[in-house]
């Protein structure tokens, strides 16, 4: 008689904490794909735009000195220390910390770790980033007298507070609110429960299961991603001010960070839409 086939190995906690379950619209991982194309080509080509411009004192680099003159002579004493405390909650350590802690809330309460790896290695992405371009540009901060809190030397390119919560905050708010929701598979109904010796239909809890329609998990209204996509906006918006406001960057710095943490968020869409289980439909002996 044949030997019966050895049974199938099964994965490993770290495997199976790392799958989710597979996006089954072919038409919404292209979507992502080409969204994570556009954000990544279109932040990086605008980064170097930014760049060059304050090189050479053109285009947005002629705004840096009249807009950092007229919040200077325009600082009011009950902003001030909102902003400061803003300035150093946002700093780079700080941002750090705050995702750190994110991550590891998210790895302890959720069975499924991939979404906590993307937003952990978005910051790491972003934090290379920081210390490379500052490290290769080295262009020179607003002069240390328009400066209110400590003074700081190193370089200005690109504001490191902008490019972490930049980074932070989108990636958030994309994996929480605009990522597609996994659809459930439609289990036939031999699989779900056996038949009877009499060859009749099962009539066992999970035939009423595997006969309902497969449902998009999670689903929420429109209104609520847009209206936490403009909370995110409206919270990148006041770190770069403060730092504008505080005298310790340029218009072209925090412009530069944004630019590039919009690349940095498509490389998080593109890797999330590429990965080999977006790209394969669950089967049932898999559940």
């Amino acid at each position: 008689m044949p030997s019966a086939a050895p049974p199938a190995a099964s994965p490993g906690l770290l495997s199976r904490r790392l799958a989710e379950p597979a996006i089954a619209d072919p038409a919404a991982r292209r979507r992502r794909l080409v969204l994570a194309s556009l954000l990544v080509v279109g932040g990086v080509l605008l980064f170097t735009s930014v760049w060059g411009w304050w090189l050479e004192h053109e285009e947005l680099s002629r705004l840096d000195t009249p807009l950092m003159r007229w919040l200077t002579e325009h600082r009011d004493p009950l902003v001030t220390p909102v902003l400061a405390v803003i300035t150093t909650v946002t700093a780079p350590t700080g941002m750090i910390l705050i995702s750190l802690a994110t991550v590891l809330v998210s790895l302890w309460r959720s069975h499924h770790w991939w979404r906590p790896v993307l937003l952990a290695g978005s910051m790491l992405l972003a934090v290379t980033g920081i210390v490379g371009v500052k490290w290769i540009a080295e262009r020179r901060r607003p002069p240390i007298a328009e400066m209110l809190l400590d003074p700081d030397h190193s370089s200005s390119f690109p504001s490191g507070h902008t490019l972490a919560t930049t980074t932070f905050v989108l990636v958030l708010v994309y994996l929480l609110h605009f990522r597609p929701r996994a659809v459930a598979p439609r289990i036939p109904a031999d699989v779900a429960a056996p038949r009877s010796p009499a060859g009749d239909a099962p009539t066992s809890p999970g035939d009423d299961a595997a006969r309902r329609p497969a449902t998009k998990a999670g689903s929420e209204p429109w209104r609520g991603r847009w209206w936490a996509l403009l909370g995110a906006l409206a919270v990148i918006a006041v770190v770069a001010f403060s730092r504008l406001y505080l005298g310790y960057h340029w218009l072209t710095d925090v412009t530069g960070a944004f630019l590039l943490a919009l690349a940095v968020l498509g490389v998080v869409i593109g890797v999330d839409a590429w990965r080999p289980t977006a790209r394969r439909e669950l089967h049932p002996e898999s559940l």
